[in-house]
C-alpha cells in the first residue's frame, strides 16, 4: 500500500508538474 501511494505520487508530480510549469509561464 506504501510504494502504491508513492507510485501515484510520483504520477500526479509528472502530470501536474508540466501544468503549473506553464502556468506560472
Amino acid at each position: 500500500a506504501n510504494s502504491i501511494s508513492y507510485t501515484k505520487k510520483i504520477l500526479q508530480t509528472q502530470i501536474f508538474g508540466p501544468i503549473y510549469f506553464f502556468a506560472l509561464i
